[in-house]
């Protein structure tokens, strides 16, 4: 997934189930953990903003979060 440089990452799912207190993880392409918090949606659509991106230079990360109790992976590339 692409983001332009001083683009906040929006994620867009769907949940079966409420999230709730889930862990999120952000990590740069060496595994270095850049950010951990808890996030909470209800079900159905949902969206998870997560600004701390924006500050963050140009390169490849990785969003982890727990889902339904599947773990999701999404790649970004920042430009």
């Amino acid at each position: 997934m692409p983001l332009g440089s001083g683009a906040i990452l929006t994620l867009n799912f769907t949940l079966t189930a409420p999230l709730v207190a889930a862990p999120l993880t952000l990590t740069d392409v060496t595994g270095r953990v850049l950010l951990r918090r808890l996030v909470s949606a209800p079900a159905g659509p949902a969206t998870l903003v997560v600004p701390e991106l924006a500050g963050r230079p140009a390169g490849l990360y990785i969003v982890r979060l727990v889902i339904d109790g599947r773990p999701a992976q999404v790649k970004v590339v920042k430009q």
